[in-house]
């Protein structure tokens, strides 16, 4: 019984000790939000455009289409963008916007003709050699998806400042020429995740200016060599793309995980939130 009465007091103690403590958020001022990310491989560029929400606020982020955007190669004009509303994103006027190695502008007009410019410097062409299909259908109890590999061998050209790499798996279809991404893994420790599974990103710090061959592992779910061909997408993207996609997948990891520390998604749009980033890609046939 002393054992129980001491206990109840214990309880007691704690609850009269309890102090409700309130929070006040600051209120929260709308901000633009840009999202292009867009390469030598994309036809029409494709910029989507809205303002931000605050964290306690009920309304879902929209896209707004009463902006000017276009995009500069050394000071000289490329494209503009015309907005489509039904797909609510802007659309380049040009085909291959990103088009040569040079200095890359993208300037964002709003409404109340606040102006956003944003550069990005086109990163040299990937060398990729000797790429190689291995059919080996395993299966990774992970991702719950069935897969196959595909080697390839990169020569990292340029030796001096870290340079950054995307890759993923492609299938093309032989009756419409349509190219669909695959989902795209590594076990390797130096092949990072994307939001989403869209590929993976990796930096050349462990092998700068030399040659490394390397193995991803995609997906076989929709992959039939009788009506596709089987391809490897390998970029070199720009630093502002690379912190964008590695803080983006924290993110998404952090989700729902009470005890997670905050991450805060990187962004190179001054005054807002979002990015602009590029790629100089090469799309190549896995036999």
């Amino acid at each position: 019984m002393k054992k129980i009465a001491l206990f109840f007091i214990f309880l007691m103690t704690f609850f009269a000790c309890e102090t409700a403590i309130e929070i006040e958020v600051p209120k929260h001022d709308s901000s633009l939000v840009v999202h292009c990310n867009t390469s030598n491989l994309h036809g029409l560029t494709k910029a989507y455009v809205g303002k931000s929400v605050g964290i306690l606020d009920n309304e879902e982020p929209q896209q707004i289409g009463d902006v000017e955007i276009s995009i500069w190669k050394d000071g000289s004009w490329v494209s503009d963008f015309i907005y489509s509303e039904g797909d609510q994103v802007y659309l380049s006027e040009t085909n291959y916007v990103i088009d040569g190695l040079g200095e890359y502008e993208l300037r964002v007009k709003e409404n109340d003709g606040t102006e956003h410019f944003i550069t990005q410097r086109m990163p040299t062409a990937p060398s990729v050699k000797e790429p190689n299909y291995r059919a080996l259908d395993l299966y990774d109890l992970f991702n719950d998806t069935n897969y196959d590999i595909i080697d390839f061998v990169l020569e990292d050209n340029d030796i001096g400042e870290t340079e950054f790499y995307f890759a993923q798996g492609y299938i093309k279809y032989h009756s419409s020429g349509n190219f669909v991404p695959l989902f795209t893994f590594s076990e390797n420790p130096i092949l990072g995740r994307t939001p989403n599974g869209e590929g993976l990103i990796f930096s050349d710090e462990s092998f700068n200016g030399k040659t490394i061959a390397l193995s991803v592992n995609v997906s076989n779910h929709f992959y039939n060599p009788d009506f596709h061909d089987l391809y490897l997408r390998v970029s070199k993207i720009t630093p502002e793309k690379f912190l964008y996609l590695e803080s983006m997948a924290r993110y998404q990891d952090a989700l729902e995980n009470p005890f997670a520390e905050p991450i805060i998604v990187y962004s190179n749009i001054p005054g807002g939130f979002g990015l602009f980033g590029i790629e100089h890609g090469e799309l190549v046939l896995v036999e």
